[in-house]
């Protein structure tokens, strides 16, 4: 289970979508090159939340071609196997200063929080008396103009890299990361493989 827009669920969706067909394809974690076409997957989702942005009042989920059109997951499918992705133009992003918590008990009880302020030291003011920093999120709506989705204007939002998910199992949550695309499902992919959750969350994130 995932998120609509404005969160990237989608994108996440479209992540998954990739790797089942790069393993129908017999391409596995267990192939020499998986990290390469693992990456190349990352890229793709990336570019598909930079390069298509989405209108919330115009959107329908039935007519998202990542959702409905097999030909456009295949098409992109085609361009990891041809190793043509990271020879594609990719737009730029700067670091940011973003934390993610995740805690599961034996129960299965979890709490996930996704917590930021965009840029490092966000707006590099702070609230006086109470410490915490503002963040300045609305900088990534001032590179586009009013007609754009992310404009800054009224009724406007700024892009979101969040894509809350949760793995279910016989009913019950099993896996439920705090984390944006696509680190997060970079993580997730990490916990297939037989290791303990604890040697996975020292692994370097993307």
């Amino acid at each position: 289970m995932t998120m609509p827009p404005p969160t990237q669920g989608r994108v996440l969706l479209l992540i998954l979508q990739l790797l089942e067909k790069l393993i129908q394809q017999g391409i596995t974690p267990d192939s020499r090159d998986w990290p390469l076409y693992l990456i190349d997957t990352l890229l793709l989702g990336y570019e598909e939340r930079m390069n298509s942005p989405l209108c919330l009042k115009n959107y329908n989920a039935d007519e998202d071609p990542i959702l409905v059109d097999r030909h456009f997951i295949q098409n992109r499918v085609d361009k990891i196997l041809r190793r043509e992705v990271q020879s594609m133009p990719m737009p730029q992003l700067h670091g940011g200063e973003t934390t993610h918590l995740s805690v599961m008990d034996a129960h299965g009880d979890s709490v996930c929080i996704t917590q930021s302020v965009n840029m490092v030291y966000g707006a590099k003011v702070a609230a006086e008396s109470l410490g915490f920093i503002y963040n300045n999120y609305l900088i990534d709506c001032w590179s586009f103009n009013d007609q754009h989705p992310y404009g800054l204007k009224a009724g406007g939002h700024a892009p979101s890299s969040l894509a809350p998910f949760m793995i279910m199992k016989e009913g019950k949550p099993c896996f439920r990361p705090a984390a944006p695309v696509p680190s997060g499902s970079f993580r997730l992919w990490h916990n297939s493989s037989p290791m303990f959750f604890i040697q996975i969350c020292r692994f370097p994130r993307g």
